[in-house]
């Protein structure tokens, strides 16, 4: 999934329900692509950590300044990475 623009509280909680969504109906394996984002607000962070503890492995890619510096100062590096291991290891 590509994110882009200004993620605001708005933008934020629309996304924490897309996440929802595809978590609910199996796409629980999510990597987020936020190289055009160019404003990340702490709700539109939050929707990002919560669907990081429900989804079996999301991964942020690295290489956004404003979103790496966010989840620098957040000390929510995990993000980078599965959140959980799934049965099969991976």
């Amino acid at each position: 999934m590509s994110l882009s623009g200004d993620i605001d509280d708005e933008a934020g909680d629309s996304l924490a329900t897309v996440f929802s969504e595809l978590i609910s109906h199996g796409s629980d394996r999510l990597i987020i692509d936020v190289s055009g984002v160019t404003c990340l607000s702490l709700v539109g962070m939050d929707a990002l950590i919560s669907a990081a503890g429900n989804a079996s492995a999301l991964r942020v890619q690295r290489g956004n300044g404003v979103v790496d510096q966010l989840i620098s100062q957040l000390g929510v590096h995990y993000l980078y990475g599965p959140a959980r291991r799934t049965a099969d290891g991976s």
